[in-house]
């Protein structure tokens, strides 16, 4: 009887860190974040991160500034992408992250043929330690089918008085149909429910 509540505990330990395991899986093939940032590191992201759009079609990208523990007063950076796929209509700057009115603005230089666009700067007149989206970016997919990355260069960051450590998060645009609907739980999901389950009835036999 003994040797049997044995194997039972050891199963039971055996199938709980299996189903740590694969939940450690799928929270990281979810893209679900388990390590945040520095508290101190600003940090600039395209909105939506990721997006499908049709062939032949325009649409609008955000660029959104999260400041860290040290305000941003102003900001400079290149957007690189690949022609093959996209190619940049306009780049507006947006009232919402410095105020309306309360900021000096450079356009910036677009080229579609290698695939940036340089010298995105803007100065606040007031530091800002809210996050709000810093300019709207106009694209056009091309006829051809593929993902292409969206990486921000050279980024310079600033509270007036020195350099603000700053992370950039690349964003990714698919020119083709959009994908399928949610599919059900996949085999690491199913395997963790099963796994999970068994636990709880040998515990609840050795009870």
């Amino acid at each position: 009887m003994k040797k049997k509540e044995r194997f039972h505990k050891t199963l039971a330990i055996f199938c709980v860190i299996t189903a740590f395991v694969i939940l450690m899986i799928w929270f990281i093939g979810s893209g679900v974040g388990l390590f945040e940032t520095s508290e101190g590191e600003c940090e600039v992201s395209f909105q939506p991160p990721t997006t499908t759009v049709d062939p032949d079609s325009q649409f609008i990208l955000e660029v959104l500034i999260t400041p860290g523990t040290i305000a941003v007063a102003g900001c400079g950076m290149d957007i690189d992408f690949d022609p093959e796929y996209l190619q940049v209509l306009s780049v507006q700057p947006s009232d919402d992250f410095f105020g309306t009115g309360m900021y000096i603005w450079a356009s910036p230089t677009i080229d579609n043929t290698e695939g940036y666009i340089d010298d995105l700067i803007c100065i606040g007149f007031m530091a800002q330690t809210e996050p709000g989206v810093l300019c709207e970016i106009t694209f056009e997919s091309q006829l051809n089918l593929g993902t292409t990355p969206l990486d921000f260069l050279n980024l310079d960051f600033t509270d007036n008085t020195q350099n603000i450590p700053v992370i950039g998060f690349s964003g990714e645009v698919t020119v083709g149909p959009e994908g399928p609907p949610d599919e059900a739980p996949g085999f690491e999901m199913l395997t963790l429910i099963i796994a999970v389950g068994i636990a709880l009835i040998l515990l609840r036999k050795r009870k």
